[in-house]
C-alpha cells in the first residue's frame, strides 16, 4: 500500500479543491497505475517504423525540434535552420563534448531506394554529390559526430549512439526548447503564476 503525504487546497468554507503531492509520491501513484493497467492491457502491436526520410518531413511539417535513432547505430538531432538560439545551445553542447564544427553551407538530400533508382535512370548516372543516408553510414562506421544542413531547412546532429552523454546534452536543450515553446502556447499558465494564485 502506497503511503502519501498529501496537501489539500481548499475554498473560504473548508471544502476541498485539490490535492498536492511530493513529487516521488505522485511517482509512485503513477507506477501503481502502470502496473494495474498493464494486467488489462492487450498486447500492444509493434509500431509502424518510420524512415529517416518521413522523420524529417515529420519535424518539417511540425516546426518542432526531435531528435530520433537510426538502425541502433546513429543518433540524429533535428532543428529548424531558423532557431538561431537553439542552435547556439546545441554548438555550445558540442563544445563541451570536444566537438566544433562549423555549420554545413551544402545541404544533403535525403532518398528512399526508389528515388534513387527514378534519379538515376533519368539522369543516366550516379550522383556523386552524398545523400544524408551516405553521410549517416560515414557516422556509424567512423564514429564521428557531423553537422549536416538538410535542403537548407533543418540542420542536424549526427553521431554514434555510442556518445550517450553527448546524446542526452543535445536532447536536454530540444526538450527546454520545447518546453519554452509550449509555455508560449494560448492558454498555458506559467508555474510562477500559478504558485502566486495559489499563495504558494
Amino acid at each position: 500500500m502506497i503511503t502519501l503525504q498529501e496537501r489539500y487546497l481548499v475554498d473560504a468554507q473548508g471544502q476541498r479543491l485539490g490535492v498536492f503531492l511530493e513529487m516521488a509520491d505522485y511517482q509512485k501513484v503513477l507506477e501503481a497505475l502502470a502496473e494495474l493497467e498493464s494486467f488489462h492491457e492487450p498486447p500492444k502491436m509493434a509500431e509502424p517504423r518510420h524512415s529517416v526520410k518521413e522523420l524529417l518531413e515529420l519535424a518539417l511539417t511540425e516546426r518542432r525540434p526531435t531528435t530520433f535513432t537510426v538502425e541502433q547505430q546513429v543518433f540524429v538531432a533535428v532543428v529548424l535552420r531558423d532557431r538561431v538560439e537553439l542552435i547556439a545551445q546545441l554548438q555550445r553542447a558540442l563544445r563541451d563534448f570536444g566537438v566544433d564544427l562549423p555549420l554545413p553551407e551544402e545541404p544533403v538530400m535525403c532518398y528512399d531506394d526508389l528515388e534513387v533508382a527514378a534519379r538515376n535512370t533519368v539522369t543516366k548516372e550516379v550522383s556523386t554529390q552524398p545523400t544524408l543516408i551516405d553521410l549517416l553510414d560515414q557516422v556509424a562506421s567512423q564514429k564521428a559526430v557531423k553537422w549536416v544542413n538538410y535542403q537548407n531547412q533543418l540542420l542536424l546532429v549526427v553521431g554514434p549512439l555510442e556518445e550517450e552523454a553527448l546524446l542526452e546534452a543535445l536532447e536536454d536543450c530540444i526538450d527546454n526548447a520545447n518546453a519554452d515553446e509550449a509555455l508560449k502556447e494560448e492558454g498555458a499558465i506559467p508555474w510562477e503564476q500559478v504558485k502566486q494564485q495559489l499563495g504558494l
